[in-house]
C-alpha cells in the first residue's frame, strides 16, 4: 500500500480567532496573544501592524510647495524666503516669513516659528498624527532640496525699540486715517516707535505706531507689519465693576472714536470711567482671567470667528461674566472692519450702541 503524507492543517483567520477566544475563556492568569504565530487581540482578533512614519521624510516636504499646492501664495516673493500672510489667522499685513533655505517660517505678530509639521497642525488645528495625514493626502509635494535632516529651528527674531516719540509721522497718521481711526484719540493712546528687526547677524529699522502693555512692552503696527516686542495685555484700571475687553488696540482705537471720548480728565479712560482690557492677542487670555474676575460685566469685542467664540465659551466655563457684543459689528471680522466701512468725515451716533 502507497503511503501518503498527510497534509498539514492550515487555520483560516476565523479559525484562529475562534482559538484564541475559547482559550482566554478558559484562562484566568495569563491572556492568549498568539495562535500558529499570528498575533491576536483579547477578542481573538488578527493584529495588524501599521508601518512606522518616517518624521524626518515629512519635515523635508518643501514648505513653499505646500503652501502652493493649497493655493497660498507669497505677497513678497525672493530666491531665500517668501513674505505669507499667516493662513492659519486673519492677517491683513503679511507677517510669516518662510525661509525657503532651510524650509522653515516664522510668525512675526505671535513669534510662533517651526517646521511642515508645526505650520499643517496650526493651520489644520490639529495634532502631529492629523498633520501626517494631511500631508499623505495630498499628492505631488516634493521636498525641500536644501534640507538637511533634523530641521533647524530659525534664528530667533528681536525687535529693539531705540527711539520712542509723540505720534506724528504722516505715514502713519495716514494710517491711521485709512482706518478710520481718530488721529487725536490715536494720539493720547499711542506712541511713535522707532524700532530694529534682528535675525542673526542682518538688522533693518523701521518705524510704526506703539502701544504698550502692562509688563512695559510694545505692540506695533504699521501699513506693512504687525508685531511685537513682547507679548502682555494692556489694562486701564478706572476701579470699576464693568470692563470692556478687546482683542487688539485697533478694535479698541475705533470703540473710542466711535464713542467720541472726552480725554480731559485722563489720558487712559474706558466708556465712562469704565475699565478696560486689550488681549493684544488670543493666545494670552488666561493671563487676562484675574483681571475679568475683578468685574462683574465684561463687554467683549473679540473677533467674529471660531476663535472669538472659543475664548467666550471658555471664559464662561470657568463662571466668568463674557457678553458678546460681536452682533454690534456683525456681518465683519471684527469692530475696526465694521468702522473702516463707515463714511470717513461723519461719524454715525453709534455710542448709544456701543453703550450696554
Amino acid at each position: 500500500m502507497k503511503y501518503e503524507k498527510p497534509q498539514l492543517f492550515q487555520p483560516t483567520p476565523e479559525d484562529i480567532g475562534r482559538v484564541a477566544k475559547y482559550l482566554n475563556s478558559k484562562l484566568t492568569t495569563k491572556r492568549v496573544t498568539s495562535v500558529n504565530g499570528v498575533p491576536v487581540d483579547k477578542n481573538g482578533n488578527i493584529k495588524t501592524t501599521k508601518p512606522k512614519v518616517d518624521v524626518d521624510v515629512f519635515k523635508q516636504i518643501s514648505i513653499k510647495n505646500f503652501l502652493k499646492q493649497n493655493n497660498i501664495a507669497p505677497l513678497r516673493d525672493g530666491d531665500s524666503y517668501g513674505l505669507y500672510s499667516a493662513p492659519y489667522r486673519i492677517d491683513k499685513n503679511p507677517s510669516m516669513k518662510v525661509n525657503y533655505r532651510d524650509n522653515t517660517w516664522y510668525d512675526f505678530a505671535t513669534s510662533e516659528h517651526g517646521d511642515i509639521i508645526d505650520l499643517v497642525r496650526k493651520i489644520n488645528n490639529t495634532d502631529f498624527k492629523g498633520a501626517v495625514q494631511v500631508l499623505q493626502s495630498q499628492s505631488g509635494l516634493t521636498a525641500c532640496e536644501t534640507v538637511v535632516a533634523p530641521v533647524q529651528v530659525p534664528k530667533e527674531v528681536k525687535i529693539n525699540v531705540f527711539k520712542i516719540t509723540e505720534l506724528n509721522n504722516p505715514a502713519l497718521l495716514q494710517y491711521l486715517q485709512e482706518r478710520n481711526i481718530n488721529v487725536a484719540i490715536a494720539k493720547k493712546v499711542c506712541k511713535e516707535l522707532y524700532y530694529e528687526v534682528r535675525t542673526g547677524e542682518q538688522s533693518k529699522r523701521y518705524f510704526g505706531i506703539g502701544f504698550q502693555n502692562d509688563k512695559g512692552g510694545w505692540e506695533i503696527r504699521n501699513k506693512y507689519f504687525k508685531g511685537a516686542t513682547s507679548k502682555d495685555i494692556t489694562t486701564i484700571v478706572n476701579s470699576s465693576n464693568t470692563c470692556r475687553m478687546f482683542e487688539g488696540f485697533m478694535d479698541y482705537l475705533s470703540f473710542l472714536t466711535l464713542s467720541k471720548q472726552n480725554f480731559s480728565n485722563s489720558e487712559w479712560v474706558g466708556n465712562n470711567g469704565e475699565d478696560v482690557l486689550v488681549l493684544n492677542s488670543l493666545a494670552m487670555v488666561n493671563k487676562a482671567k484675574p483681571f475679568l474676575a475683578k468685574h462683574t460685566a465684561n463687554y467683549c469685542y473679540l473677533d467674529n470667528d471660531a476663535a472669538g467664540q472659543r475664548v467666550l465659551l471658555e471664559l464662561k466655563k470657568e463662571k466668568l461674566s463674557a457678553i458678546d457684543v460681536s452682533g454690534i459689528y456683525d456681518g465683519y471680522k471684527d469692530l475696526n472692519e465694521m468702522h473702516q466701512s463707515l463714511p470717513r468725515k461723519i461719524q454715525p451716533k453709534t455710542s448709544a450702541k456701543l453703550k450696554m
